[in-house]
């Protein structure tokens, strides 16, 4: 019994290093944006929304770092057993009222573009959500029929 619970744990340990993830030469969905809203609380509301909406069923976790030196902060949320990076948020203080964030996900499942917005979103608004309920520009405008 214990051989097969360790040849499964090896198997998926070796599936999972290959699979998960963002990686270098990967296309993940991503998004760069300069929002209103100072670094420190952009931190939280992006720490909130990974904790409520990007860890499955709690089987992956999410860590921060907050360095108010430099005034930056990154969220990112890991895999299990693996600990690659599923979805990651950097923060940069532009001034006390404006943050750069960058924004990416690993584009299977859960984590993708849509992921992407709604944590654009929730850092904007300052509301966590795991959707996006605001109007898009990014729905194709259909001509008038003739």
């Amino acid at each position: 019994m214990f051989r097969i619970f360790a040849a499964a744990a090896t198997l998926a340990l070796g599936l999972a290093g290959c699979t998960f993830g963002i990686a270098p030469g990967r296309v993940s969905p991503s998004g760069d944006y300069k929002i209103a809203v100072n670094y420190q609380s952009a931190y939280n509301v992006a720490r909130a929304q990974a904790e409520q909406c990007l860890t499955g069923k709690s089987a992956y976790r999410v860590v921060g770092n907050l360095d108010a030196a430099s005034r930056k902060a990154q969220v990112k949320v890991l895999a299990p057993f693996t600990s690659n990076d599923i979805a990651l948020v950097n923060l940069s203080a532009i001034d006390d009222r404006n943050t750069d964030v960058h924004i990416e996900m690993w584009g299977e499942g859960i984590w993708n573009m849509d992921a992407v917005i709604a944590m654009r979103d929730a850092i904007q608004f300052q509301i966590p959500a795991c959707a996006s309920y605001m109007p898009s520009d990014s729905v194709p405008k259909t001509k008038p029929s003739r």
